[in-house]
């Protein structure tokens, strides 16, 4: 009986691996046929350049990839399947998210509209969401080729954000390019369960896996971190599922969240000793709360003023762009604002006064927070930390492409080597 059940497990399990294989063989038909396509289109836009005989020999192939008609009805398949200009024009709708129920009647309305004529079939939207999964392939391939035709170690990043509730997390290699310049490539962008280093680095291979990059894991020699440790404890499990040491690159830029941090904890300090208080909401120190009140006034409608504001600030010769949307403390920007509302401080209490526009308890609460000579010290000392360190610690390295980390680890990885 035990001999019976074992021979039917093991007969189910061999049948499991025969569709399995079965499978794999239908997607490497499909892998193979892009593939193709894909380097036909790179030889057509590489043959095109040059003399204007190669042009007319590119025009010349690229219209014998659509067939020609004396109708008014443009044939866009071949066989089964679309052709390859159709199937651009899928692409280029999918990429900027147009949902797949759109992507074919829009190409067909627009066809309809430029030329006058109609397109004898349009794409379904199961077709179009198949197309969809041929451009993933299209992307693996083009990662694939970025990271073999490179000649130095490349530098793996990983970055994520939420977006509406959900955690997006975005993987991309970069490498040192001609004349100093950072060249990137993403690989992928996916939604994922959680933000631990299991979530991150489990995202990472099971791309490297669905990419078959396995064998190129070998050219990955650093990672960029900065400074999370939720992303050195992700890049310990790469580096023992990839078997290889990854060097750590610090960000230049994230030490700025640091100072940031450390200024506003020792205001609130001095706010505790000196039993300061604001009327603006908020858990930071005063002048980080003044300053996100202040935005929020300037750009959010409803609780805010976003017109009346801006109308005043050109009534006073004033860019309406100077106050920039304070989001999250991040980088530069709390020292930025800072010395911004410090030097036009008269002009702002001017506008906050209930006699100009329209009252309201933000607009009240702000007046009596600026009108304090404690919160107005923080935004000058704030003001004057942005204008020695951050600002041009900023300006250093967003105006020079040649102070990046790809080109440092580039340096770091000659040293290693010799």
């Amino acid at each position: 009986m035990r001999k019976a059940s074992e021979v039917n497990r093991l007969k189910a399990e061999n049948c499991s691996l025969l569709t399995q294989i079965k499978d794999l063989k239908i997607q490497i038909k499909r892998f193979e046929k892009i593939a193709a396509e894909y380097n036909k289109l790179k030889r057509l836009m590489r043959n095109s350049t040059g003399n204007p005989k190669s042009v007319r020999n590119f025009k010349e192939e690229t219209d014998s990839l659509i067939p020609q008609s004396s109708s008014t009805v443009m044939e866009v398949t071949r066989g089964k399947s679309f052709s390859l200009p159709i199937r651009l024009c899928i692409y280029k709708r999918l990429m900027p998210n147009v949902s797949v129920e759109c992507a074919g009647p829009l190409l067909s309305f627009v066809y309809n509209v430029l030329t006058g004529n109609s397109l004898s079939s349009v794409p379904s939207a199961p077709t179009v969401a198949h197309l969809s999964y041929e451009l993933t392939i299209l992307t693996y391939l083009q990662a694939a080729e970025f990271i073999l035709s490179s000649s130095s170690p490349l530098t793996l990043s990983w970055d994520a954000t939420t977006v509406s509730g959900s955690h997006i997390n975005e993987v991309h290699v970069s490498r040192a390019g001609a004349n100093d310049r950072i060249e990137n490539c993403v690989i992928q962008v996916e939604e994922l369960g959680g933000g631990t280093a299991l979530d991150y680095s489990g995202h990472i291979c099971r791309v490297i896996n669905d990419a078959m990059f396995q064998r190129l894991t070998s050219q990955f020699g650093a990672y960029m971190t900065d400074g999370c440790a939720v992303k050195d404890a992700a890049a310990r499990l790469l580096q023992d599922a990839f078997q290889s040491e990854l060097l750590s690159l610090k960000c230049l830029v994230h030490p700025l969240d640091t100072i940031s941090s450390a200024a506003r904890h020792s205001l609130r300090q001095l706010e505790t000793v000196h039993g300061i208080s604001t009327k603006t909401f908020g858990k930071e120190c005063a002048a980080a709360n003044v300053l996100l009140a202040l935005t929020t006034l300037r750009f959010k409608a409803g609780s805010g003023d976003p017109q009346g504001m801006a109308k005043y600030l050109q009534e006073q010769n004033i860019p309406t762009g100077l106050l920039v949307r304070y989001v999250g403390n991040r980088m530069h920007i709390l020292f930025h604002l800072a010395a911004i509302v410090y030097t036009h401080l008269d002009i702002f209490l001017n506008f906050l006064n209930p006699k100009n526009g329209r009252d309201s308890v933000l607009k009240r609460a702000l007046l009596e927070d600026l009108s304090s000579d404690f919160i107005v010290t923080e935004l000058r000392a704030l003001g004057l930390l942005g204008k020695l360190i951050t600002g041009p610690w900023m300006s250093s390295f967003y105006r020079d492409g040649r102070h990046m980390n790809a080109i440092s680890s580039r340096c770091i990885f000659g040293v290693k080597k010799n």
